[in-house]
């Protein structure tokens, strides 16, 4: 059964020093790497609450890090597998371990995708 490092990004230069690193420890274990992107805090403005921005705002946001995020991954030594976050670390965390863990009896973890991919569900 192959190891599996689940590691959190936000894609700054010290995160992709970061996933380097844990692509050289998954590899010298004969694993897999697992990136999950997790989105900055909306902006707030304490007069009004949250910023308004436009739809397209986001949609081009996520196109963009959704492209760094597969670029990031072909860079590592590793097969990487990447997931987009959203929501509390917490709840986000919770899912991505339930979703990678080993099961009893089997022979690796629920989800097995290719390098760079999604992974199904």
């Amino acid at each position: 059964m192959k190891p599996i490092f689940l590691m959190l990004t936000d894609l700054s230069p010290a995160s992709h020093r970061a996933a380097h690193f844990a692509g050289l420890l998954a590899a010298a274990v004969g694993g897999e790497l697992v990136l999950m992107y997790m989105e900055p805090e909306p902006l707030l403005e304490p007069e009004i609450g949250l910023v308004t921005l436009p739809e397209e705002y986001y949609t081009q946001l996520q196109r963009d890090t959704e492209a760094a995020m597969a670029e990031l991954a072909r860079l590592l030594p590793v097969p990487t597998t990447v997931v987009n976050g959203g929501g509390s670390v917490h709840n986000l965390l919770h899912d991505q371990i339930e979703r990678w863990r080993p099961q009893p009896g089997g022979d690796g973890p629920r989800a097995r995708t290719g390098r760079g991919r999604q992974p199904p569900g």
